[in-house]
């Protein structure tokens, strides 16, 4: 009858993962919960588990992407500017695979930032359970025009 009832969820920007949960009953908001909380707060995370990073964490990424990355003349000459999202796997062994573009901008920037991700060599692998597991990545690749 036109009228929210149930549960209904708002995704993250990335679209992977649950942020909010809305519980409504006749189109009277019941209940909201910080579903992120709730994961973080989870008892099933044990403790030296670690999500996978570039060796040396965001700083030393930040580096390797100013040091390597080159704006596309076609992108520049269009003054096109914003975020990619490349999306991928770290193996247990630290190697990059599977890279996709997770949100496109231009041709010429997602052809970048691809090469930027799988150029970047081996990665600190993902741990769980006191062992190395293949993990999922989404990596912002940031243009801006000076």
């Amino acid at each position: 009858m036109g009228k929210k009832h149930g549960d209904f969820y708002r995704l993250s920007e990335d679209s992977l993962h649950f942020v909010m949960k809305y519980v409504y009953k006749d189109d009277v908001l019941i209940e909201s919960v910080d579903v992120r909380k709730d994961d973080d707060d989870s008892a099933s995370k044990a403790k030296g588990d670690k999500e996978s990073e570039y060796p040396g964490g965001v700083g030393q990424w930040m580096r390797y992407i100013g040091k390597n990355i080159k704006y596309p003349d076609r992108a520049i000459n269009s003054e096109i500017q914003g975020e990619v999202r490349v999306a991928f796997t770290v193996d247990e062994e630290g190697h990059i695979g599977n890279a996709r573009i997770g949100r496109s901008i231009e041709y010429s920037l997602d052809e970048e930032s691809l090469r930027i991700v799988q150029g970047s060599g081996k990665w600190v692998p993902a741990i769980e359970d006191s062992k190395r597991v293949k993990s999922y990545k989404i990596q912002p690749v940031v243009f801006r025009l000076q």
